[in-house]
Parts: structure tokens; C-alpha cells; sequence
């Protein structure tokens, strides 16, 4: 229990001021689905840079219930705003607003070695080798592949299990991953279902496994892609015709 002054809403300011962040963070990551739509969202003067007062302004901001003074507060808490004048560019947008997204996406390929380098050595059992490959750049060898495709296939099944878990039908699942209604799943989707802190699910890891069942090799599943991945852990597969040009699909919001 937090034994600093009490603040507002019986919490102390800093504990408020993470409220506040996860708040915000939710709001817009719920109204749009990708870092690059939010940000243009922001980006009133349309510019390469958003000021702090645009972000202030923002209608999402307005509506989240906590006032300018606190919102700007957990801002320069933060450092999202290094101070009232200072700007922030996309990247910078991105890694405060949809860090879930950062950790995968900005990473050079000598940063996904790394990625993949530390999740082995999670594992004593295993022996790690490395070697230089033509570049001089270090690389993985000897058991590396194995066990990604180990790791790939839990995470497989521990995702089978908790759709079974969770719906019964597999257009109902389908419309409820597919926030925006644009007729396919992203591992953005996913991610946001099951929230950035879930330590289940890993992001560039549901990126393999998606681009692997996507017929079309986009890394996103049509209904007909998720319907033959989940179709015999939910229930039978079932016909469905998608109308994702509409807002909603009212034929199919009932199970």
C-alpha cells in the first residue's frame, strides 16, 4: 500500500499520474488501431512533429476525464514532452503510445538477433553458439531454429486454447478481434485483446505465426484464413460471408 500524501481519487500523485497514462494510452489505442492513424490524428498543423498543446486539445484527451494540468503533469513526468515548447516526432509518439508496437517493429535486424538471443539464453539447458557471418554481424547457430519453432508452437497452442476458452463461435470471435471492421485480424488485434502486459504472447512471435497462416502472405487472416486456423478449436467451421465495407455486420453480431 502507497504510504506517500494522498493526492486525488485517495491516490498519491504519482500513482494518479500512472492511471492517468494507462488511461490515455487505452483511449487511443481503442479508437485507432495503428500508431500511423493516431498520430496524423494528433498532427493538427501537419507537420513532422506534434506540440504538446496539440496533443492538450485532442478531443480524445478532452474526453478522458482528467484535467489539462494533471494530463500535461504525467507528460513532463514522463519525458513524452521534454518541456512546454518541445515537440515529439512519430517515433517518439509510437514509443509512448503504442509501446506494445516498438519493442517488435523499430528493431534492425542485428536487434532481432539479440531478440532472439535472449530468449534462449532464458533456457540454462540450452548451449548457445554464435558466428560471424560475411558482414562481420554475430548469429546464431546450432539449435537456434529448433527451438523458435518449439517456442512458436506453444504460443500456438496457449492462443488455440484461450480463443476455445473465450468464444464459442468463430464469427463472434472474429468480430470481436476485428475492432476497426476491416475484415481481417492483425497481430495488432491480438495484442490488443489480450493487452500489452500479457508475458503469454509475444508480438514478433504472433507475427510469424500469422504471416505462416495468411494465404496471401500480408501477415493479416481473412475470415476464411482465421476460420481454418480456429474453425476446430472453437467449433465447426462455419460459412460466413463478410461485409467488412460496413461500420458493422449486423447478420452476424448475435451468435
Amino acid at each position: 500500500m502507497c504510504i506517500a500524501i494522498v493526492y486525488k481519487n485517495n491516490l498519491c500523485k504519482a500513482h494518479f499520474l500512472t492511471k492517468l497514462k494507462n488511461k490515455l494510452r487505452n483511449e487511443i489505442r481503442l479508437v485507432y488501431k495503428d500508431p500511423e492513424s493516431a498520430y496524423a490524428s494528433f498532427n493538427f498543423s501537419g507537420k513532422n512533429s506534434i506540440s504538446l498543446n496539440e496533443l492538450l486539445n485532442h478531443v480524445i484527451v478532452k474526453r478522458i476525464g482528467y484535467s489539462r494540468e494533471d494530463i500535461k503533469s504525467y507528460l513532463l513526468r514522463d519525458k513524452v514532452f521534454l518541456s512546454t515548447e518541445s515537440h515529439i516526432d512519430y517515433q517518439q509518439f509510437k514509443k509512448n503510445f503504442f509501446p506494445q508496437l516498438v519493442l517488435i517493429a523499430d528493431r534492425d535486424e542485428a536487434e532481432m538477433v539479440l531478440h532472439e538471443y535472449n530468449k534462449l539464453t532464458n533456457y540454462s539447458s540450452l548451449k548457445i553458439n554464435t558466428t560471424n557471418d560475411s558482414t562481420g554481424k554475430k548469429v546464431l547457430a546450432g539449435k537456434r531454429d529448433d527451438f523458435v519453432k518449439g517456442r512458436l508452437y506453444d504460443l500456438e497452442k496457449y492462443l488455440r486454447s484461450r480463443f476455445s476458452n473465450t468464444w464459442v463461435s468463430v464469427r463472434r470471435a472474429f468480430l470481436d478481434l476485428d475492432i476497426d471492421h476491416d475484415g481481417k485480424i492483425s497481430a495488432e488485434d491480438i495484442m490488443r485483446y489480450f493487452g500489452e502486459s500479457n508475458k503469454e504472447v509475444d508480438f514478433y512471435d504472433l507475427q510469424k505465426i500469422l504471416f505462416d497462416l495468411d494465404t496471401k502472405k500480408e501477415g493479416t487472416l481473412s475470415y476464411y484464413d482465421f476460420s481454418r486456423w480456429m474453425g476446430d478449436a472453437i467449433h465447426v467451421r462455419e460459412g460466413f460471408y463478410f461485409r467488412h465495407d460496413s461500420i458493422k455486420n449486423p447478420p452476424f453480431e448475435e451468435n
